[in-house]
């Protein structure tokens, strides 16, 4: 199966390269702050630039608990399961 861009994301993406102009050579390989100092710019420009800013975000932090008592706090959730819907384990295999 081939790979395709949604066409929304590809003209968004071609929208950003022709403001952008020609793209430098890319560094010689192992060159690692080079590489960082590009994709840091490119990602402060499509962050705070690039895309509008949401005039209002309500957000909701969950806690969790694990099994052992250490505390979490899980990434993306959108709703807090129920104690009865999360996986349990009775595994006692030592690490």
């Amino acid at each position: 199966m081939t790979l395709a861009l949604d066409p929304q994301v590809a003209t968004a993406q071609q929208m950003m390269a022709n403001r952008a102009g020609p793209q430098p050579e890319p560094p010689p390989a192992g060159d690692v702050e080079t590489r960082r100092r590009t994709l840091d710019a490119m990602l402060n420009y499509i962050n705070n630039t690039a895309q509008s800013v949401a005039e209002q975000v309500d957000t909701v932090d969950y806690d969790i608990t694990a099994a052992d008592g250490t505390p979490t706090v899980p990434a993306g959730t959108a709703a807090l399961p129920t104690q009865a819907a999360l996986p349990s384990s009775t595994c006692t295999a030592a690490a």
